[in-house]
């Protein structure tokens, strides 16, 4: 998806803009059935694409910060991200057709 690591030298992030994003995002889902503005043909593509990013900002800035690479600001996105999931996850169960169970199991595996 987009490569995020905390380790990874070559890329320089803007973790400030990055955290302002995600709280902005935060602030948007957690808004009830945020999604209904959107195509009903687009949405399983839309939440898989949000959800895969927001797993893999998870992993970067969380999962990696056990290895000794914490930060405040590491943590900050962390935090954001997964009450972006928390939001996007609990909107996605309105949708019984897309077979969000899917969802959660890989979540589950991939936060363990």
């Amino acid at each position: 998806m987009l490569g995020f690591s905390i380790s990874s030298s070559k890329n320089i992030y803007v973790l400030a803009y990055l955290n302002w994003l995600l709280w902005a995002l935060t602030h948007l889902t957690c808004q009830k059935r945020w999604s209904t503005a959107l195509r009903r043909s687009e949405l399983k593509s839309h939440f898989s694409k949000v959800l895969g990013v927001l797993v893999e900002l998870v992993q970067a800035f969380h999962l990696e910060c056990g290895k000794g690479g914490s930060s405040y600001m590491g943590l900050s996105i962390a935090q954001a991200s997964i009450l972006c999931l928390c939001h996007l996850l609990e909107e996605m169960q309105q949708y019984q057709d897309l077979k969000v169970s899917r969802y959660f199991n890989t979540l589950k595996v991939v936060l363990q």
